[in-house]
Formats: structure tokens, C-alpha cells, sequence
């Protein structure tokens, strides 16, 4: 879905939302302060979601999915606010798809999108008890509670299953994250106990409390590990600091004095901000689009508008690519299609069929070269053995025996599996041009925060051949040396025994902004 489609649904959620508060509270129905808790939940996820939508200027998929999740979660908290059927029925009815999708979404982000062993088998699972949740609903009361409960023993058996099975995984997460974490649960609980004291003798305050903290608590901890750094905005573009608290503050005071001018609950209070929040959301989607049609030329700095540039200058780039195909490459093919209708000799359509079958390989050569395809399904091993494969079968007339030795639960956060992803294509391709021997080993770990890449062979070169000739000659390993250091790394390239070279490659993977560049992929 294009990024403005999506914009204008959540901007639509929004709306819808705050309409339906306004219906099923009406006048003077929460003139108390039993609502407080829904209103104050329900407007900071809707503002946290029109915060994130507007930030995602790359439309990027997960921040999507987190952002439904959220607007799920807040139409859960309203529907407690609903005493018809309907309501307790659409409430119901929320909480085991909540409940499976959290699950799910929560292990995409900690594999950042990659595949894991078990997914296939905890997807279905998860899936299957969610239907079974659901389908109870409409048998009676007393089903749906009992279907609700193995649903939740089978989420939290099958979460906990893939946490074991990758633990070292876990374990690198907490490693990293663990300020982020321990900062979000401090916070939840040191406000659900200040509240709880606060609040006690009010009541109907406390219940339905337990769907909050769990709300909160998992939200506010992938909210905090994939938004490490501020963000901007496009209104932080337009306005400075100051500016904003000055507008701020001016909002601020003309809620309270219309408020106490027009004798408005609480209820009033909350609706005004959502609104604000729907016409600040508003502003920026147009804003955006005004940039994107460069009608705001005038603004020359900024964060903002530096990812715009970056935006632009990747959609000029997909374009060119897209031209080029469209011009060279599928003219090509189409007058080959044509010529080979017109033939009946059998030589040229053998010819045509010939050329046709080495225009598609040196295609989807370059598109694999310009874009790595790492299967989701599939784990990192699982990958990394068929594109070793697949090099092999670029070079049908060598016959070389690879051998590849990799924990079945490897992982390496972003973007690190893409780099180890070239470098093991590059250094296999340059074994099957240059070597002349008929064995090739591929290792590859990763222990403590450090990846360990072994390329070896037993072939003719020696390493003193590569070291010492001109680099030019070796572009490839010359790269690969370069993107190394870069990252804190180190190529040694030695000789193998009993004879051939060994390339091994020693990069230390720092998890520090691995989700924040996941997120903002």
C-alpha cells in the first residue's frame, strides 16, 4: 500500500475513534472520573501513532505493523468503556487477535524479520488458537473462556520455545538493550504503584488495569529499543523549539479557559486534545506531500528535508534502474520473441532460445547483485547454503566440492547478515574463477558479539601471490578489505595446508543501533 494510503487510514482511525468515544460516552454519562484511565490511555497511543506515522517516511513495514498494533490496543481500551453488546462483544472478540499478533509481531522484531527455527510450526499454532479463541465466542461465555485460556498457555509455550531455542539470540538482545528495557519496566510499574496508591479508595479504578500494564508494558519497551534518537518531523522543520512551546502553551491555556468557560468534564478536556492531535496529525501529511512536490523549496535545512533528499535521490535511483530495464533489456527480449515467431529455422531459434537463456541469467545476476534475497522463511544457514549452491551453478563447467560449516541457530542482527551475505558470495565466486582446486570449506559462527567468516580452498594460488599484486587485479578482496576496517574488522588472507589460500574475516557485530537501523530501513 502507498505511503499516503496508509497515512490516511490512520488519520481515519483517529477520527473514527474519537467519534465513537464521543457517541458511546455522550453528555454527562462520565462526568466522574471512572473514564479517566481509557481517555488518558487511548489519546497517548493515538498521539504516538500519528507521531510515528508522520516519521516513516520511508513507508517502512514494521513500523506499519506496530502501528496497527497500537491502534488495535487502543480500540480494546475503548471498547471497556462500552457497556452495550456490541461492545462486550467486539472486546471480546479483540483480545485473542491482540494477544496472537502481539506474540507474532514481538518475535519479528527481536529476528529482526529473518527466519528462526520453529516459526512455521509456533505460526500456525498461534494462529490456529486464536481461531479456536474466537470461534468459542459465539458458542457461549463459559467456551470462549476456556478456549481463551489454552490460547494463552500455547502463545507463552510457543514464545517461550523459540526464546530457548535461541537463547544466544536473547541473550545478544539483553545484552544491548537491556537500559531500554529495564528503563520501560521501572517506569510502568513506578506508575502503576503510584497510581494504585493514589487511587485506591476511587472506584472501578483498578479494573480492567491488568489489559493496561500489559499494553504498556510491551509497547513502551519496542518503543524504546526502535526509537533510540529523536525523530523530526515535518513541523519540526517549519518551527523551531521554542516555537513549538510557545504553541504549545497557547493550546494549553485555551483548553482550560474554553473549558471552564463551557463547564466541560474531563471527557470535553480529552476530546479537545485528540482533536488537536488529529489536526496537527493532518498538517503534517500535507506538509509532507507539499515537500515531496518540492513546494517548499525555501527550506534548505533540516533533518527532515535531508531525508527527503535521501528519499528522493532512491527514488531517482529505482527509476533509473526501471528505465533501464524497460529500454535496453525488455526491447531486447520482445524483438527476440518477435524474431523467433517469424523463424521456422531451427538453428536461429536455437540461436534466439540461447540468447534468451543468457539474457535471463545475466538479469537476475545483476538484480541479486544489486539487492541481496534473503529468504524470510528460511533461516540465516538455510540462506547463506543456497546462495553458496547457487554460485556453484553459475559455473557449471567447474565441479568443486563445498563443504559449509554453520550453527544451525546463527544469527546476525542488521545489517550485518546482508554484509556477510556478499562477502561469502563474492569470496566463493573468486574461488570458482581463480582457484584451481576442486574443494572449497565455508565457515561461519558468530560467539560473543564477534562473526567469524573462513573462506578456504586447495587450489594453486598462495597468499603471498594476492598480497603482493597489484590491487586493481583483486577489486573484490580489495573491497571486502576495505568494508572490514570500516567496520572494526580484519581480513587475513593465508595460505591453506597443504596448499590453496584461506581468507578469514574477523568483525566484531555491534547491536547499539541495530534495531534503530532495522526501523528505519
Amino acid at each position: 500500500m502507498k505511503p499516503r494510503k496508509i497515512k490516511l487510514l490512520f488519520l481515519a482511525n483517529h477520527l473514527i475513534t474519537m467519534l465513537y468515544i464521543a457517541y458511546i460516552t455522550g453528555p454527562g454519562r462520565l462526568s466522574d472520573t471512572t473514564g479517566f484511565v481509557p481517555y488518558l490511555i487511548s489519546t497517548l497511543i493515538l498521539l504516538d501513532i500519528s507521531y510515528i506515522i508522520t516519521c516513516n517516511l520511508k513507508n517502512n513495514k514494521i513500523l506499519n505493523l506496530f502501528c496497527g498494533l497500537l491502534a488495535l490496543n487502543c480500540w480494546y481500551i475503548v471498547f471497556t468503556l462500552d457497556t452495550s453488546r456490541i461492545g462486550s462483544l467486539a472486546l471480546s472478540a479483540l483480545g485473542p487477535v491482540i494477544l496472537c499478533a502481539s506474540a507474532r509481531f514481538t518475535l519479528v522484531f527481536f529476528f529482526q524479520d529473518t527466519g528462526y527455527q520453529f516459526q512455521r510450526f509456533t505460526g500456525i499454532l498461534m494462529i490456529l488458537a486464536c481461531i479456536g479463541s474466537i470461534a468459542g465466542l459465539f458458542i457461549s461465555p463459559r467456551v470462549f473462556a476456556c478456549m481463551y485460556g489454552i490460547q494463552f498457555l500455547v502463545t507463552v509455550f510457543c514464545f517461550f520455545l523459540i526464546l530457548i531455542r535461541h537463547h544466544k539470540r536473547m541473550g545478544y538482545v539483553w545484552k544491548n538493550e537491556r537500559k531500554y528495557i529495564l528503563t520501560s519496566f521501572f517506569l510502568i510499574f513506578g506508575g502503576f504503584a503510584l497510581y494504585c496508591i493514589l487511587m485506591s479508595r476511587v472506584p472501578g479504578h483498578l479494573e480492567n488495569f491488568g489489559v493496561y500494564l500489559i499494553v504498556l508494558i510491551f509497547f513502551f519497551n519496542i518503543h524504546a529499543i526502535s526509537f533510540k534518537k529523536s525523530r523530526s518531523t515535518p513541523l519540526s522543520s517549519v518551527f523551531h523549539k521554542k516555537q513549538a512551546w510557545v504553541m504549545f502553551l497557547f493550546f494549553a491555556v485555551a483548553v482550560i479557559l474554553i473549558s471552564y468557560l463551557l463547564k466541560f468534564s474531563f471527557r470535553g478536556y480529552f476530546l479537545i486534545i485528540n482533536l488537536f492531535i488529529w489536526l496537527v496529525f493532518l498538517c503534517n501529511i500535507m506538509l509532507e506531500q507539499n515537500f515531496r512536490r518540492q513546494k517548499f523549496s525555501f527550506l534548505l535545512s533540516g533533518s527532515y528535508n535531508k531525508v527527503l533528499e535521501q528519499i528522493r535521490r532512491e527514488e531517482q535511483l529505482k527509476a533509473d534502474f526501471s528505465n533501464y530495464l524497460h529500454d535496453e533489456i525488455l526491447q531486447d527480449v520482445l524483438s527476440l520473441k518477435n524474431l523467433m515467431s517469424k523463424s521456422e529455422d531451427p538453428k536461429v531459434q536455437k540461436l534466439i532460445l540461447s540468447t534468451l537463456d543468457e539474457l535471463n541469467g545475466n538479469i537476475r545476476k545483476q538484480m541479486r547483485d544489486y539487492h541481496p534475497v534473503i529468504v524470510k522463511s528460511l533461516t540465516l544457514k538455510e540462506n547463506y547454503q543456497n546462495l553458496i549452491e547457487e554460485t556453484g551453478r553459475s559455473f557449471p563447467y567447474r565441479t568443486i566440492i563445498t563443504t559449509f560449516s554453520c550453527p544451525d541457530d546463527l544469527f546476525l542482527v542488521e545489517p550485518y547478515h546482508l554484509i556477510i551475505y556478499r562477502f561469502i558470495k563474492e569470496l566463493a565466486t573468486n574461488v570458482y574463477k581463480h582457484s584451481k582446486g576442486n574443494y572449497m570449506w565455508v565457515t561461519l559462527s558468530q560467539e560473543k558479539g564477534t562473526i567469524q567468516l573462513c573462506v578456504s580452498d586447495n587450489g594453486t594460488s598462495c597468499a603471498d601471490t594476492i598480497l603482493l599484486s597489484p590491487t586493481s587485479d583483486h577489486k573484490g578482496i580489495s573491497s571486502i578489505q576495505e568494508q572490514t576496517l570500516s567496520l572494526s574488522g580484519e581480513m587475513k588472507i593465508q595460505d591453506n595446508t597443504p596448499r590453496g589460500i584461506s581468507v578469514h574475516i574477523t568483525m566484531p557485530m555491534k547491536g547499539e543501533h541495530s534495531y534503530e537501523n532495522f526501523v528505519n530501513r
